[in-house]
């Protein structure tokens, strides 16, 4: 069931229903693609006990953990459990292993069918060793690429961009960077994992940029995981300063992610000028 979305009330009258016939509630969770939440919610409603809290074995929590370690996503380990997502969370930090930051997390609900979209990832200031400039990456994938675009030769300076693009009736949105290359020619970057950009709202606004920034001579083009992968073993911020234990553990799992692929596009059919 995607997240922002209300649950049809058929939906819950279903879950009621095999409450009553005594089906567990991790299995309806399975059944019915609902939240654990959404089904102690659904009991309140209907005047139905709300059940004692599961005590849940040692081996169950290795294997909700060593699921999340797989490449599932907390919501589908704890289905496997019987738990809640928060719960398989807690049992992995406890373990000693980072949490995925919001950009994988959001590329598998994506996967999973359960978001269209969203903000995702870190806030972490950056200064570019090659303008100078201090800035602000907003998620893992930017600040890859902020190492990535102070690291490519060809690449003569760049900032976050400042112009707002109107789209749709009223709106507007500012995407990410603007980058200078050494032949002269500009381009701004929208970065995004690639399972994104099917959604129509992001089609919308890069349609819309495209229109905008042609008009000043300025390119516009999507940089996904793909482009991320490009060089990735160098990417390295043990011993920048600033940048906290913590953010490089987070950054190593993002750069593990990007380099194994959860995203399941076909990297052949991949076209980077979009």
């Amino acid at each position: 069931m995607p997240v922002g979305h209300p649950i049809p009330q058929s939906v819950l009258d279903r879950a009621i229903e095999l409450i009553k016939h005594g089906m567990p509630t991790a299995r309806i969770v399975e059944k019915l693609g609902i939240s654990y939440r959404t089904i102690l919610n659904a009991r309140r409603a209907a005047g139905l006990p709300i059940p004692t809290p599961n005590v849940y074995t040692s081996a169950e929590r290795r294997r909700a953990v060593n699921l999340y370690q797989q490449g599932l996503s907390s919501r589908q380990a704890a289905q496997r459990v019987g738990a809640r997502g928060d719960i398989v969370r807690r049992w992995t930090r406890e373990a000693g292993i980072p949490i995925r930051s919001r950009s994988e997390a959001a590329a598998l609900g994506i996967q999973e069918g359960r978001i269209r979209g969203g903000k995702y990832g870190l806030r972490v200031p950056w200064h570019s060793s090659k303008t100078g400039q201090q800035s602000e990456a907003s998620s893992g994938y930017e600040l890859i690429r902020m190492w990535q675009l102070d690291h490519d030769p060809d690449v003569v300076t760049w900032k976050k961009n400042a112009e707002r693009v109107p789209y749709g009736e009223g709106r507007s949105y500012v995407p990410d960077f603007l980058v200078e290359r050494r032949d002269g020619t500009k381009t701004v970057e929208e970065v995004k994992p690639a399972d994104f950009l099917s959604d129509p709202v992001v089609q919308q606004k890069a349609a819309a940029a495209r229109k905008f920034f042609a008009k000043q001579g300025i390119d516009y083009r999507f940089i996904t995981e793909y482009h991320l992968r490009e060089h990735l073993a160098l990417f390295d911020l043990t011993h920048r300063s600033g940048i906290s234990a913590a953010l490089r553990q987070k950054l190593d799992t993002l750069t593990r992610y990007l380099m194994r692929g959860f995203v399941k596009s076909q990297e052949a059919s991949w076209q980077p000028s979009m």
